[in-house]
């Protein structure tokens, strides 16, 4: 199974806002799209990229270390977004 970028998106906002709910508010769609996203996600890369805790989810180790890795990602995409622009 491949990553895509809409769960790499979702990911991101999860890691970002805390909760799902946040999340699927600022990606504007829903919650269960956002759990189910990064479930696919974490099937995708085989890592568990948070802990589910009193309903919450908790980004692991493994979660941070690639959410380093996306969040480089991210600021490369606007490196190439501003060169473009001039």
């Amino acid at each position: 199974m491949s990553i895509s970028h809409r769960q790499v998106e979702a990911f991101r906002a999860v890691v970002r806002t805390g909760t799902t709910v946040e999340a699927a508010l600022v990606l504007h769609t829903s919650q269960p799209s956002i759990s189910r996203l990064i479930g696919e996600l974490e099937i995708a890369v085989q890592l568990k990229l948070f802990d589910r805790v009193k309903g919450r989810l908790v980004p692991t180790a493994e979660g941070m270390a690639f959410h380093d890795e996306v969040r480089r990602s991210f600021a490369g995409l606007q490196r190439l977004s501003d060169a473009a622009a001039g």
